[in-house]
């Protein structure tokens, strides 16, 4: 169907199946809207060209915005994810409440519309009975056949929509907020922080805001799998120079793996273990910046840990090897240190437990910081986690100043009992040689971070 709305100006309405598409050829030349009702299609494309003339854009009534209330599983507060797929199918916003989400879906599609409207020519040819749509400049060798020019117009604009939007998705894609460190040393509060100020770290957290997808991967969409898989491959030599054909796997993979959670404005994920490749994610995602948070080895060493080294993936972080059964004299079984998988020590860790925890700190800790050198200063910033606790407002503007992404502190209740814990010692290890000893086996990391 042809609807004249202007002198010189049509609109094209076609059926492709459940939904309708409108396009308008004469003054957006390759882009098309989708809704299941013909009339809001077309209000939808009028709203557009509204816009064009000068209005302030702002998601009509008809667009059908999907607002989906979600709870946390962290901290069991709600959040609203907010899209239009009649404007841009698999763009998504997140807001802590239904206005807020909606206003950041105007202002987002207020800027990223124009770079999917201002598009190529689309060229209608006949053959025979019925008719052609091209665009050579996006897609040389592919055409569409309809059996009339509407619909051969329509359905080539919607590939050419959705290809631009792809790309759009794409250049967000390369752009992550990725938070490292050891495990236990404040990546959880970073991560919390971003998270209440807008940044999505993530539709699958744990409770420690783990982004599990990231972190498990899925084997359905390609060769890979999550990070710990990636680290078994990869860490800890064989990520310096990836092939071009590796990154653009590994680039592909991802893609897969988070096209339907990525943000806008702002997204990331948390996972200690991204510290092990952090040179890999500097690759897959060109414009990447990492967070690397830093704490006192000797509270980390402290704190309730479930990393010992039993299965190949944790000794493959204790002593760059999987190849090893025995530390000493502790055989390294499935059974060891078991009692510790919670979030409280029940029973208390032994001294040994807790050397290897400062030990993991110590590598951890000293790895990123080597990384994130090689990074350079503007995609790595490291955070020192007393530093957020004791001095937050500081602390939070220099990550915000960092990211390019206005944070705000007082959304979160800094915790400074959990600075110099060491200082304050639990009964079970309030025996002098507990500090002496888990000292000595970081006394590099110690002296090397400034901590006393």
């Amino acid at each position: 169907m042809i609807e004249n709305i202007a002198e010189g100006i049509q609109l094209f309405l076609t059926k492709s199946g459940e939904e309708h598409l409108c396009s308008c050829p004469q003054r957006i030349p390759s882009f098309v809207v989708r809704h299941k009702q013909a009339e809001n299609a077309k209000q939808l494309m009028l709203h557009i060209l509204n816009s064009l003339n000068g209005e302030k854009f702002s998601v009509p009534e008809k667009a059908d915005v999907n607002l989906q209330k979600k709870t946390s599983q962290t901290d069991q507060e709600e959040f609203v994810v907010a899209q239009c797929d009649g404007l841009l199918p698999g763009y998504y916003v997140e807001g802590p409440s239904i206005p807020i989400a909606v206003q950041k879906l105007n202002e987002e599609l207020a800027v990223n519309l124009p770079l999917i409207l201002s598009g190529p020519e689309i060229f209608i040819n006949p053959i025979g009975s019925a008719y052609q749509a091209s665009c050579p400049s996006e897609f040389p060798a592919s055409t569409t056949v309809s059996a009339s020019p509407e619909e051969a117009y329509n359905d080539r604009a919607k590939i050419v929509t959705d290809y631009r939007i792809k790309k759009l998705l794409k250049k967000q894609f390369d752009s992550p907020v990725i938070v490292t460190g050891s495990f236990h040393s404040g990546t959880s509060a970073l991560a919390l922080l971003l998270q209440r100020n807008g940044v999505s770290m993530g539709r699958n957290l744990n409770w420690a805001y783990d982004e599990m997808g990231m972190a498990l991967g899925s084997p359905e969409i390609g060769p890979f799998m999550g990070i710990n898989d990636l680290i078994m491959h990869y860490y800890p030599n064989k990520q310096a120079q990836l092939s071009e054909n590796e990154l653009l796997l590994l680039r592909d993979y991802f893609f897969r793996l988070v096209e339907t959670t990525i943000t806008f404005p702002h997204w990331g994920w948390k996972t200690p273990s991204s510290t092990f490749l952090m040179p890999l994610f500097g690759q897959v995602f060109p414009g990447a910046k990492f967070l690397h948070i830093v704490r006192d080895g000797r509270d980390v060493a402290l704190s309730p840990h479930s990393e010992v080294p039993n299965s190949p993936l944790r000794k493959l972080f204790y002593f760059d090897t999987s190849d090893v059964d025995e530390w000493e004299g502790e055989k390294l079984t499935p059974d060891f240190g078991t009692h510790l998988r919670s979030k409280c020590f029940d029973p208390p860790p032994t001294l040994k437990e807790c050397e290897l925890f400062a030990m993991i700190w110590e590598k951890m800790s000293l790895l990123g910081d080597r990384y994130g050198r090689d990074l350079g200063s503007k995609r790595y910033l490291q955070v020192r986690f007393e530093e957020l606790c004791l001095a937050p407002e500081d602390t939070v503007s220099k990550i915000s100043e960092f990211l390019g992404i206005p944070l705000q502190s007082n959304v979160m209740q800094w915790k400074k009992d959990r600075v110099g814990k060491y200082k304050n010692l639990p009964s079970w290890a309030a025996e002098p040689e507990f500090v002496n000893t888990i000292s000595a086996r970081c006394r590099e990391g110690l002296g090397y971070f400034g901590y006393e």
